[in-house]
């Protein structure tokens, strides 16, 4: 009885269709239908004289006053939809130790020079795989890279998923610095978490993005610095989403809201640990086991800023950001051809922001509204984000197209098609 009325959402004493499928997935064990996976076939034994590297969990939740649905956020409909982000007020481990070894993804397979970008995890998204399914609860097994990233966003929650539903999708890194002995690597990672258990429909919380840096030796056998975290510098970083039906083509709410902390910092360096029996016996015991291990002091040889580093893998997610040959810096332009914002950042400084604001305005809708004007305001080109979402799913594209992200294939004619009119209106040469 107890499990029916658990499954009985809208309690008429009847398990309709949509009430029933959760259940299935609870029951099958078919990966499709997403049963909880055990991941501790990750877990590995530890080499006694390989170091391992303490982090600590820092966990603010969500302030939901930030929402834009926040009114609503105490009726039943959201009460029940949002039980999973409600519940999550604190990290899933506080503290944890992670062997070195479990980080050498972290490290470019080939040699690499300062700044050049690589790949920590791939991209899965092509217009062969389409994006991934919105009703699921369970994270699927990871392999190879994924499996620290996984380690270490489980820190969080207990249920990240490494590869997000859409695109941007994977991780990348750079080594930001370096000297004969150690490197400085900076990297982004994009990933999401599913809250809500069953009955409930599944709440995904993915983080704009996910940074941080790792300062180790080239051999990566020592730690001396780790950090990750949510970036914080703007006001809205989050985006939320959550079914209110059974499938994929079920009413979805969305919204975004500021997550005011989520951090994994290395207290210490990475050292080597003693390791005890069954019965308490000392098995293993290092020479640096009772004496604090203190950060060295590094100077680098070669290094490039960390916002270069960060522009660069920022460049890898969103190839259109490059822009176009007609996108120049301002001071390269020409009074009679003043520039686009085509590059996302408004270039209507001097009117000031007030003025920034009336006429983004005019045009804005939730959640995202993108917009390409004219140094004078005028707006030329718009799209919504739904809009091109939903384009991306139907747009027939080139041969040559097929093996890239198609949310970046449209993103890209979008730009385009705004240089285009701004041609046509004489702002750039022919």
């Amino acid at each position: 009885m107890e499990l029916f009325k658990g499954y009985d959402l809208n309690r008429d004493g009847f398990i309709s269709i949509a009430e029933f499928e959760p259940m299935v997935q609870k029951l099958l064990s078919d990966e499709l239908m997403n049963e909880e996976v055990d991941f501790s076939f990750a877990e590995e034994d530890v080499d006694p004289s390989e170091e391992v590297l303490t982090l600590e969990a820092h966990f603010t939740p969500l302030q939901q006053e930030t929402m834009k649905n926040a009114q609503e956020s105490q009726s039943s409909r959201y009460v029940t939809a949002l039980s999973g982000l409600n519940a999550w007020t604190a990290p899933n481990q506080a503290i944890a130790g992670f062997h070195v070894g479990l980080f050498k993804p972290f490290f470019p397979d080939d040699v690499t020079p300062v700044g050049k970008p690589y790949t920590i995890i791939k991209s899965n998204l092509n217009l062969f795989s389409s994006t991934l399914s919105n009703n699921r609860f369970y994270p699927p097994k990871v392999k190879r890279n994924e499996v620290v990233i996984h380690r270490l966003l489980s820190m969080f929650h207990k249920r990240p998923f490494v590869h997000t539903r859409f695109g941007p999708q994977g991780a990348k890194a750079v080594i930001r610095a370096e000297n004969e002995k150690y490197v400085d690597i900076v990297f982004r990672i994009h990933a999401e978490f599913q809250l809500n258990e069953p009955p409930n429909h599944p709440f995904w919380f993915t983080p704009g993005q996910i940074v941080g840096n790792i300062i180790a030796t080239k051999d990566s056998s020592h730690i001396e610095h780790f950090s990750l975290y949510v970036p914080t510098n703007r006001s809205l970083n989050v985006d939320m989403e959550w079914l209110y039906g059974s499938s994929d083509d079920s009413n979805m709410e969305v919204d975004i809201g500021f997550l005011p902390e989520m951090r994994l910092t290395s207290p210490e360096p990475s050292m080597q640990v003693a390791i005890y029996g069954e019965g308490g016996e000392v098995l293993f015991e290092p020479e640096n086991h009772h004496s604090k291990k203190y950060r060295e002091a590094i100077t680098w040889d070669f290094a490039v800023t960390t916002e270069e580093a960060m522009k660069a893998i920022e460049l890898q997610f969103y190839p259109f950001k490059r822009g176009f040959p007609a996108c120049r810096r301002r001071e390269e332009v020409s009074p009679q051809h003043p520039p686009l914002g085509c590059t996302g950042r408004p270039v209507m400084l001097r009117f000031g922001a007030d003025f920034e604001r009336d006429i983004s305005r005019e045009s804005a809708a939730f959640p995202v509204q993108m917009l390409i004007s004219l140094p004078n305001g005028t707006v030329i080109h718009e799209v919504n984000a739904n809009d091109m979402l939903d384009e991306s799913h139907e747009s027939s594209v080139s041969v040559t197209e097929l093996l890239s992200d198609p949310l970046v294939t449209v993103y890209t004619n979008f730009l385009t098609e705004g240089v285009n009119r701004a041609k046509r209106l004489g702002f750039f040469p022919q």
